[in-house]
């Protein structure tokens, strides 16, 4: 059961960044040259407003070029509709 709880872990994480590069208007390869992190944006009584992408390395120019509403050079806010799926 392990290997198979690997696997699909896996395809997961693999759907998961296929449509967070769609998300962000970059390529699958261009995601994997990111290094991120994603933080919510909270009220004090738990309710999120938003997510939010935050690049912590740098990433090649061109590929910063690319990301659709990128903030600061550093960060994208990402509607919660984008995690609302039965697959997450």
């Amino acid at each position: 059961m392990g290997q198979a709880k690997d696997m699909l872990f896996e395809q997961q994480e693999q759907e998961f960044n296929m449509r967070l590069a769609n998300y962000l208007g970059i390529s699958e390869d261009d995601l994997s040259e990111i290094e991120y992190e994603i933080d919510r944006d909270a009220s004090e009584g738990g309710v999120i407003y938003s997510y939010i992408f935050v690049i912590l390395n740098e990433p090649p120019q061109e590929i910063l070029d690319k990301i659709s509403e990128l903030e600061q050079g550093k960060y994208v806010y990402i509607n919660t509709v984008f995690f609302e799926s039965e697959d997450e």
